[in-house]
């Protein structure tokens, strides 16, 4: 399990799924893991393919990506 410095706390509306909070957050619905693994209270294995009780409090971490730079290419790789 991994742990993250930030989360945002989303609270569920109605026919809401793990998919569709994960497509609302990170633009990809198949990023449910981190979701899943930070919200262990929910009892996800029992509600992955079913819809979510409206009204819970679902905490999705913020997945900052890595940036870039060039700096760490060689020099003559650097644009």
């Amino acid at each position: 399990m991994r742990f993250y410095e930030d989360y945002y706390v989303h609270t569920t509306s109605t026919n809401e799924r793990w998919d569709l909070i994960a497509q609302k957050y990170y633009g990809d619905p198949t990023n449910i893991l981190p979701i899943v693994e930070s919200n262990r209270h929910i009892n996800p294995k029992d509600t992955l393919d079913d819809y979510l009780e409206e009204g819970i409090k679902v905490y999705v971490p913020v997945i900052v990506s890595p940036q870039f730079t060039n700096q760490k290419l060689p020099p003559w790789r650097r644009s």
